[in-house]
């Protein structure tokens, strides 16, 4: 049996509260994000000629991903404990993945670099890669 999953709302949009608890920023913060967020969109509509819809003080969470690579966030202290490593540790790999982040088109917040950045640095998991193994797996007829 296949289960269909219902797409509601907040599935589709953040809300300034909703940014606040997926970044742990301010209410102000993630307004202001919002905001950037929302004249870039225009911005888009105007010159690729584009219809997206665009909300007063909402984002689409697909565009918001595509701005900062991900929507989970850790900052210099969630890497301390949750790889167990050194304050300098943290630090440098902060700064590595902001760095490489930023050479490829990436916005940030500050302070906090996407989870998922961390994850393919550490374990050398990308997405391309499993594309690769995915495809070369895919028998052919």
């Amino acid at each position: 049996m296949i289960k269909m999953h219902k797409t509601t709302y907040s599935d589709v949009v953040f809300s300034p509260e909703d940014l606040i608890v997926v970044a742990r920023i301010s209410l102000q913060t993630a307004y202001k994000i919002i905001k950037e967020l929302n004249q870039e969109l225009e911005e888009i509509n105007k010159k690729e000629k584009k219809s997206y819809i665009i909300f007063r003080a909402k984002i689409w969470r697909k565009f918001f991903r595509e701005r900062y690579y991900d929507e989970k966030f850790l900052t210099i202290n969630d890497l301390e404990k949750k790889f167990k490593i050194k304050e300098w540790e943290a630090k440098e790999i902060h700064s590595v993945i902001k760095k490489e982040l930023l050479e490829r088109g990436f916005r940030f917040i500050k302070g906090r670099i996407p989870e998922k950045a961390v994850l393919e640095k550490i374990y050398d998991y990308s997405e391309e890669r499993v594309k690769n193994e995915n495809t070369s797996k895919t028998l052919k007829f």
